[in-house]
Protein backbone atom coordinates (compact mmCIF):
# COMPACT_ATOMS: atom_id res chain seq x y z
CA UNK A 1 0.00 0.00 0.00
CA UNK A 2 2.82 2.35 0.86
CA UNK A 3 4.81 1.50 -2.63
CA UNK A 4 1.51 2.13 -4.11
CA UNK A 5 0.84 5.68 -2.58
CA UNK A 6 4.48 6.50 -3.30
CA UNK A 7 4.08 5.69 -6.96
CA UNK A 8 0.75 7.88 -7.06
CA UNK A 9 2.71 10.93 -5.29
CA UNK A 10 5.62 10.45 -7.29
CA UNK A 11 3.47 10.72 -10.77
CA UNK A 12 1.60 13.99 -9.61
CA UNK A 13 5.32 15.41 -8.49
CA UNK A 14 6.79 14.63 -12.22
CA UNK A 15 2.83 16.26 -14.11
CA UNK A 16 3.22 18.97 -12.27
CA UNK A 17 7.06 19.99 -12.67
CA UNK A 18 6.49 19.07 -16.60
CA UNK A 19 3.18 21.02 -17.18
CA UNK A 20 2.23 17.29 -18.45
CA UNK A 21 -1.89 18.36 -18.62
CA UNK A 22 -1.91 18.67 -22.16
CA UNK A 23 -5.29 19.86 -22.14
CA UNK A 24 -3.75 23.35 -21.50
CA UNK A 25 -1.69 23.36 -25.24
CA UNK A 26 1.65 23.55 -23.74
CA UNK A 27 3.97 21.76 -21.85
CA UNK A 28 7.11 22.86 -19.39
CA UNK A 29 10.33 20.83 -19.01
CA UNK A 30 13.48 21.05 -17.32
CA UNK A 31 16.54 20.63 -18.96
CA UNK A 32 19.94 21.18 -16.74
CA UNK A 33 18.30 24.11 -14.46
CA UNK A 34 16.68 25.45 -18.22
CA UNK A 35 12.75 25.48 -18.33
CA UNK A 36 11.98 24.55 -21.73
CA UNK A 37 8.13 26.05 -22.76
CA UNK A 38 6.80 23.73 -25.65
CA UNK A 39 3.76 25.34 -26.88
CA UNK A 40 1.50 22.72 -29.04
CA UNK A 41 -0.91 23.31 -32.09
CA UNK A 42 -3.55 23.36 -29.85
CA UNK A 43 -2.39 26.29 -27.59
CA UNK A 44 -2.21 27.94 -31.32
CA UNK A 45 -5.64 27.53 -32.18
CA UNK A 46 -6.95 28.80 -28.72
CA UNK A 47 -4.96 31.55 -28.24
CA UNK A 48 -6.80 34.88 -27.66
CA UNK A 49 -7.63 37.37 -30.67
CA UNK A 50 -6.49 40.84 -29.84
CA UNK A 51 -6.85 43.79 -31.57
CA UNK A 52 -5.65 47.32 -32.35
CA UNK A 53 -8.14 50.14 -32.71
CA UNK A 54 -9.69 50.90 -35.60
CA UNK A 55 -8.30 54.63 -35.53
CA UNK A 56 -5.41 55.46 -33.63
CA UNK A 57 -5.67 56.70 -30.53
CA UNK A 58 -2.94 59.18 -30.75
CA UNK A 59 -0.65 60.71 -33.87
CA UNK A 60 2.36 62.69 -34.28
CA UNK A 61 1.42 64.41 -37.66
CA UNK A 62 4.29 65.42 -39.51
CA UNK A 63 4.90 69.55 -40.50
CA UNK A 64 1.35 70.58 -39.19
CA UNK A 65 1.55 73.55 -36.67
CA UNK A 66 4.63 72.99 -34.51
CA UNK A 67 5.11 69.59 -35.32
CA UNK A 68 8.34 69.38 -37.52
CA UNK A 69 8.25 66.94 -40.14
CA UNK A 70 9.32 63.19 -39.78
CA UNK A 71 11.62 61.70 -41.91
CA UNK A 72 13.17 57.79 -41.62
CA UNK A 73 11.83 57.42 -38.15
CA UNK A 74 14.13 54.39 -36.47
CA UNK A 75 12.78 53.90 -33.43
CA UNK A 76 10.79 54.95 -30.25
CA UNK A 77 11.03 54.94 -26.37
CA UNK A 78 9.11 55.73 -23.29
CA UNK A 79 10.49 58.11 -21.17
CA UNK A 80 9.77 58.78 -17.04
CA UNK A 81 7.37 62.02 -17.16
CA UNK A 82 4.80 60.48 -19.58
CA UNK A 83 7.10 61.74 -22.93
CA UNK A 84 8.04 59.38 -25.64
CA UNK A 85 11.38 59.73 -27.30
CA UNK A 86 11.18 59.83 -31.63
CA UNK A 87 14.44 58.36 -33.44
CA UNK A 88 13.85 61.39 -36.73
CA UNK A 89 16.93 59.53 -38.67
CA UNK A 90 16.27 61.35 -41.99
CA UNK A 91 16.65 64.75 -40.44
CA UNK A 92 19.12 63.55 -38.15
CA UNK A 93 17.67 64.79 -34.86
CA UNK A 94 15.40 63.22 -31.51
CA UNK A 95 12.05 64.60 -30.71
CA UNK A 96 10.46 64.65 -27.59
CA UNK A 97 6.89 64.41 -27.31
CA UNK A 98 4.58 64.29 -24.08
CA UNK A 99 2.49 60.98 -24.95
CA UNK A 100 -0.71 63.19 -25.56
CA UNK A 101 1.33 64.82 -28.79
CA UNK A 102 2.81 67.98 -27.70
CA UNK A 103 6.46 68.75 -28.67
CA UNK A 104 8.52 69.36 -25.41
CA UNK A 105 12.05 69.86 -27.27
CA UNK A 106 14.31 68.44 -30.17
CA UNK A 107 17.90 68.16 -30.66
CA UNK A 108 20.48 66.74 -32.63
CA UNK A 109 21.71 67.65 -36.57
CA UNK A 110 23.89 65.80 -38.48
CA UNK A 111 27.42 65.98 -38.11
CA UNK A 112 30.81 64.23 -36.31
CA UNK A 113 30.92 66.62 -33.04
CA UNK A 114 29.59 66.16 -29.61
CA UNK A 115 25.56 66.08 -29.18
CA UNK A 116 25.37 65.16 -33.37
CA UNK A 117 24.37 62.48 -35.28
CA UNK A 118 25.56 60.50 -38.39
CA UNK A 119 23.59 56.87 -38.11
CA UNK A 120 20.32 56.68 -35.08
CA UNK A 121 19.86 53.24 -34.36
CA UNK A 122 18.52 53.18 -31.01
CA UNK A 123 17.19 55.33 -28.13
CA UNK A 124 16.75 54.42 -24.30
CA UNK A 125 15.42 55.88 -21.16
CA UNK A 126 18.24 56.44 -18.68
CA UNK A 127 18.04 57.39 -14.61
CA UNK A 128 16.00 60.32 -13.93
CA UNK A 129 14.69 62.32 -16.89
CA UNK A 130 17.51 61.92 -18.88
CA UNK A 131 17.99 59.76 -23.09
CA UNK A 132 20.50 57.56 -24.40
CA UNK A 133 21.18 57.88 -27.69
CA UNK A 134 23.30 55.23 -30.07
CA UNK A 135 24.86 56.16 -33.36
CA UNK A 136 26.16 53.04 -34.78
CA UNK A 137 27.76 54.79 -37.03
CA UNK A 138 30.14 57.17 -34.88
CA UNK A 139 29.91 54.32 -32.36
CA UNK A 140 29.05 56.88 -29.66
CA UNK A 141 25.89 57.07 -27.08
CA UNK A 142 24.65 60.30 -26.29
CA UNK A 143 23.17 61.11 -23.04
CA UNK A 144 21.23 64.21 -22.79
CA UNK A 145 18.95 65.74 -20.38
CA UNK A 146 15.37 66.52 -20.18
CA UNK A 147 15.71 69.57 -22.13
CA UNK A 148 18.28 68.10 -24.72
CA UNK A 149 21.69 69.24 -23.27
CA UNK A 150 24.15 66.90 -24.11
CA UNK A 151 25.68 65.45 -20.37
CA UNK A 152 27.94 63.01 -21.93
CA UNK A 153 29.15 61.17 -24.90
CA UNK A 154 30.27 57.65 -23.97
CA UNK A 155 32.48 56.02 -27.10
CA UNK A 156 31.78 52.15 -27.52
CA UNK A 157 34.25 51.56 -30.54
CA UNK A 158 35.67 48.24 -28.80
CA UNK A 159 32.69 46.56 -28.29
CA UNK A 160 31.36 47.91 -32.04
CA UNK A 161 34.38 45.26 -33.16
CA UNK A 162 32.64 42.42 -31.92
CA UNK A 163 29.92 42.56 -34.58
CA UNK A 164 28.78 44.41 -37.66
CA UNK A 165 25.01 45.97 -36.56
CA UNK A 166 24.48 47.24 -32.87
CA UNK A 167 21.84 48.71 -31.16
CA UNK A 168 21.26 49.22 -27.66
CA UNK A 169 18.33 47.75 -25.80
CA UNK A 170 17.11 49.09 -22.40
CA UNK A 171 17.32 47.39 -18.72
CA UNK A 172 16.18 48.54 -15.39
CA UNK A 173 17.97 51.51 -13.67
CA UNK A 174 19.82 53.03 -16.95
CA UNK A 175 21.52 49.33 -17.53
CA UNK A 176 21.46 48.37 -21.15
CA UNK A 177 22.13 45.81 -23.50
CA UNK A 178 24.24 46.64 -26.43
CA UNK A 179 23.43 43.57 -28.98
CA UNK A 180 25.66 43.10 -32.16
CA UNK A 181 24.79 40.96 -35.03
CA UNK A 182 27.14 39.70 -37.36
CA UNK A 183 27.02 40.63 -41.15
CA UNK A 184 29.09 40.46 -43.83
CA UNK A 185 32.85 41.27 -43.64
CA UNK A 186 32.75 39.34 -40.20
CA UNK A 187 34.74 36.51 -39.98
CA UNK A 188 34.97 36.05 -43.92
CA UNK A 189 35.05 33.00 -45.30
CA UNK A 190 33.76 31.33 -48.60
CA UNK A 191 30.43 29.58 -48.43
CA UNK A 192 27.62 30.50 -46.55
CA UNK A 193 27.54 30.91 -42.90
CA UNK A 194 26.35 33.34 -39.95
CA UNK A 195 29.41 34.48 -37.95
CA UNK A 196 28.70 34.87 -33.97
CA UNK A 197 28.81 37.75 -31.95
CA UNK A 198 29.11 38.68 -28.74
CA UNK A 199 26.77 41.02 -27.09
CA UNK A 200 27.31 43.03 -23.78
CA UNK A 201 24.87 44.19 -20.59
CA UNK A 202 26.66 47.49 -19.64
CA UNK A 203 25.74 50.60 -17.20
CA UNK A 204 24.85 53.73 -17.50
CA UNK A 205 28.18 55.00 -17.98
CA UNK A 206 29.19 52.40 -20.58
CA UNK A 207 30.66 49.73 -18.14
CA UNK A 208 30.78 46.68 -19.22
CA UNK A 209 29.20 44.18 -16.11
CA UNK A 210 28.20 40.77 -18.17
CA UNK A 211 28.21 38.77 -21.42
CA UNK A 212 25.26 37.67 -23.49
CA UNK A 213 26.41 34.83 -26.55
CA UNK A 214 27.90 34.49 -28.40
CA UNK A 215 24.75 34.62 -30.96
CA UNK A 216 24.64 33.66 -34.38
CA UNK A 217 24.41 37.03 -36.77
CA UNK A 218 23.15 37.37 -40.55
CA UNK A 219 22.53 34.73 -42.74
CA UNK A 220 25.49 35.71 -45.08
CA UNK A 221 28.29 34.25 -48.05
CA UNK A 222 31.68 35.31 -49.31
CA UNK A 223 33.50 34.00 -52.06
CA UNK A 224 35.19 35.63 -55.33
CA UNK A 225 32.76 37.98 -55.70
CA UNK A 226 32.68 39.72 -52.32
CA UNK A 227 30.21 39.40 -49.76
CA UNK A 228 26.45 39.83 -48.78
CA UNK A 229 23.52 38.78 -47.30
CA UNK A 230 21.91 35.42 -48.26
CA UNK A 231 18.42 35.45 -50.35
CA UNK A 232 15.83 34.67 -48.54
CA UNK A 233 18.33 34.50 -45.41
CA UNK A 234 17.52 34.35 -41.60
CA UNK A 235 18.92 36.58 -39.08
CA UNK A 236 18.82 37.36 -35.22
CA UNK A 237 16.59 39.61 -33.73
CA UNK A 238 16.93 40.24 -29.73
CA UNK A 239 14.22 42.85 -27.38
CA UNK A 240 14.24 43.56 -23.87
CA UNK A 241 11.83 42.68 -21.00
CA UNK A 242 12.27 43.99 -17.61
CA UNK A 243 15.47 42.45 -16.77
CA UNK A 244 15.60 39.66 -19.18
CA UNK A 245 17.31 39.78 -22.88
CA UNK A 246 15.05 37.80 -25.23
CA UNK A 247 16.82 36.23 -28.39
CA UNK A 248 15.39 34.94 -31.73
CA UNK A 249 17.38 33.29 -34.57
CA UNK A 250 14.51 33.17 -36.13
CA UNK A 251 16.23 29.18 -37.77
CA UNK A 252 13.29 27.46 -35.63
CA UNK A 253 10.28 28.56 -33.94
CA UNK A 254 11.93 29.44 -30.88
CA UNK A 255 13.18 32.26 -28.70
CA UNK A 256 15.97 32.33 -25.61
CA UNK A 257 15.31 34.35 -22.79
CA UNK A 258 18.46 35.06 -20.91
CA UNK A 259 18.85 36.83 -17.46
CA UNK A 260 20.98 39.56 -16.35
CA UNK A 261 24.27 37.60 -15.60
CA UNK A 262 23.85 36.15 -19.24
CA UNK A 263 23.00 33.14 -18.21
CA UNK A 264 20.02 31.17 -20.23
CA UNK A 265 16.87 31.31 -18.23
CA UNK A 266 14.12 29.71 -20.89
CA UNK A 267 13.46 28.24 -24.68
CA UNK A 268 10.24 29.14 -25.47
CA UNK A 269 9.00 27.13 -28.27
CA UNK A 270 5.87 26.69 -30.90
CA UNK A 271 4.55 24.61 -34.17
CA UNK A 272 6.68 25.37 -36.87
CA UNK A 273 5.04 25.19 -40.50
CA UNK A 274 6.02 25.01 -44.47
CA UNK A 275 8.84 27.53 -44.97
CA UNK A 276 9.63 26.06 -48.25
CA UNK A 277 11.13 28.58 -50.74
CA UNK A 278 8.48 28.64 -53.99
CA UNK A 279 8.69 30.41 -56.95
CA UNK A 280 6.10 32.98 -56.12
CA UNK A 281 8.84 33.82 -53.08
CA UNK A 282 11.25 34.27 -56.17
CA UNK A 283 8.47 36.33 -57.73
CA UNK A 284 8.11 38.78 -55.08
CA UNK A 285 11.24 39.52 -53.98
CA UNK A 286 12.60 40.19 -58.04
CA UNK A 287 9.44 42.89 -57.94
CA UNK A 288 10.49 44.38 -54.88
CA UNK A 289 13.97 44.56 -55.91
CA UNK A 290 12.84 45.78 -59.29
CA UNK A 291 11.33 48.81 -57.60
CA UNK A 292 14.05 49.75 -55.10
CA UNK A 293 16.52 49.61 -57.93
CA UNK A 294 14.88 50.73 -60.81
CA UNK A 295 18.40 51.55 -62.51
CA UNK A 296 18.61 48.58 -63.23
CA UNK A 297 16.70 46.68 -66.12
CA UNK A 298 15.35 43.54 -65.28
CA UNK A 299 17.82 41.54 -66.91
CA UNK A 300 20.99 42.29 -65.55
CA UNK A 301 18.44 42.17 -62.21
CA UNK A 302 18.25 38.64 -63.14
CA UNK A 303 21.40 38.09 -63.50
CA UNK A 304 22.65 39.23 -60.26
CA UNK A 305 20.41 37.36 -58.27
CA UNK A 306 20.71 34.62 -59.95
CA UNK A 307 24.60 34.56 -58.34
CA UNK A 308 23.44 35.44 -55.11
CA UNK A 309 23.26 31.95 -52.58
CA UNK A 310 19.80 31.18 -51.03
CA UNK A 311 18.68 29.72 -48.10
CA UNK A 312 17.33 26.30 -47.31
CA UNK A 313 14.03 27.76 -46.10
CA UNK A 314 12.41 30.84 -45.13
CA UNK A 315 13.45 32.50 -41.83
CA UNK A 316 10.44 31.30 -38.80
CA UNK A 317 10.20 35.11 -38.55
CA UNK A 318 11.17 38.17 -38.49
CA UNK A 319 11.43 40.51 -35.48
CA UNK A 320 10.65 40.57 -31.84
CA UNK A 321 9.29 43.09 -29.50
CA UNK A 322 9.14 44.15 -25.92
CA UNK A 323 5.75 44.95 -23.69
CA UNK A 324 5.73 46.66 -20.40
CA UNK A 325 3.66 44.09 -19.20
CA UNK A 326 6.31 41.25 -19.44
CA UNK A 327 5.12 40.27 -23.28
CA UNK A 328 7.09 39.08 -25.61
CA UNK A 329 6.13 39.94 -30.00
CA UNK A 330 7.27 37.64 -32.41
CA UNK A 331 6.50 39.10 -35.67
CA UNK A 332 5.69 36.29 -38.74
CA UNK A 333 7.62 36.64 -41.82
CA UNK A 334 6.19 39.02 -43.76
CA UNK A 335 7.40 37.83 -46.87
CA UNK A 336 10.49 38.07 -49.07
CA UNK A 337 9.54 41.17 -50.68
CA UNK A 338 9.61 43.26 -47.61
CA UNK A 339 12.93 42.48 -46.64
CA UNK A 340 14.15 45.52 -48.57
CA UNK A 341 14.37 48.40 -46.80
CA UNK A 342 11.80 51.26 -48.10
CA UNK A 343 9.00 48.92 -48.68
CA UNK A 344 5.57 50.28 -47.41
CA UNK A 345 4.97 47.96 -43.95
CA UNK A 346 1.62 45.18 -45.11
CA UNK A 347 -0.47 43.73 -42.37
CA UNK A 348 1.56 41.92 -39.86
CA UNK A 349 0.97 39.25 -37.65
CA UNK A 350 2.25 38.38 -34.13
CA UNK A 351 1.88 35.60 -31.41
CA UNK A 352 2.44 37.60 -27.95
CA UNK A 353 4.23 35.07 -25.38
CA UNK A 354 2.83 35.68 -21.64
CA UNK A 355 6.34 36.03 -19.08
CA UNK A 356 6.17 32.67 -18.45
CA UNK A 357 6.60 31.72 -22.16
CA UNK A 358 2.84 30.29 -22.93
CA UNK A 359 1.35 31.97 -26.39
CA UNK A 360 -1.30 34.60 -25.32
CA UNK A 361 -2.95 36.14 -28.36
CA UNK A 362 -2.54 36.79 -31.69
CA UNK A 363 -2.52 40.19 -32.87
CA UNK A 364 -2.55 42.19 -36.42
CA UNK A 365 -1.23 45.59 -36.99
CA UNK A 366 -2.37 47.44 -39.60
CA UNK A 367 -0.86 48.19 -43.23
CA UNK A 368 1.64 50.64 -43.17
CA UNK A 369 2.58 50.90 -39.44
CA UNK A 370 6.02 49.37 -38.07
CA UNK A 371 5.68 49.23 -34.31
CA UNK A 372 8.29 49.97 -32.20
CA UNK A 373 6.90 49.06 -28.19
CA UNK A 374 3.75 48.35 -26.64
CA UNK A 375 3.45 50.45 -23.45
CA UNK A 376 0.17 52.07 -21.29
CA UNK A 377 -2.12 49.08 -23.52
CA UNK A 378 -0.73 50.84 -26.57
CA UNK A 379 1.05 50.21 -29.60
CA UNK A 380 3.30 52.86 -30.87
CA UNK A 381 5.00 52.66 -34.07
CA UNK A 382 6.00 54.64 -37.21
CA UNK A 383 3.12 55.35 -40.16
CA UNK A 384 4.07 55.06 -44.00
CA UNK A 385 1.56 56.65 -45.32
CA UNK A 386 0.73 55.14 -49.21
CA UNK A 387 2.14 58.97 -50.22
CA UNK A 388 5.06 58.34 -48.75
CA UNK A 389 4.57 61.25 -45.25
CA UNK A 390 5.12 59.49 -41.91
CA UNK A 391 4.10 60.07 -38.79
CA UNK A 392 4.43 58.23 -35.13
CA UNK A 393 0.92 56.61 -34.01
CA UNK A 394 -0.21 54.71 -30.68
CA UNK A 395 -2.94 52.50 -31.14
CA UNK A 396 -5.72 50.75 -28.77
CA UNK A 397 -4.67 47.39 -27.58
CA UNK A 398 -8.14 45.76 -27.29
CA UNK A 399 -7.97 42.36 -25.90
CA UNK A 400 -10.61 39.88 -25.90
CA UNK A 401 -10.96 36.56 -26.04
CA UNK A 402 -12.30 34.27 -29.09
Amino acid sequence: MMRSTLLILASLVLAACTGADRSLGYTVTDSAGVTIVENRPTRVRGAEEWSLSANPELEMHPGVGPLPQLRQVAGLAPLSGERVAVLNQGFHEVLIFHKEGEVLTRFGGEGDGPGEFRQLTSVVPMPGDSVGVYDSRLRVLSVFDGRGRLGRSVHLEEAVRRGFQSFLLPLPGGEMVFFTVGGPGVGFREGVFRARTESLRLGPEGDQRATYGPFPGAEVFGGMEGAGYVLFGATTYATTVGHRLVVGTAETPEIRLFDTTGALERVVRWPDHDRAITPRHERAFFDAALLAEPQYSPAALRDILSRVPRATRLPSYDGLMGSDDGHVWVRSYMGPGHSIRGQRPPHQEWLVFDSLGVLAARVETPEGLNPFLVADSRVWGAFNAEDGTESVRAYSLQRSER
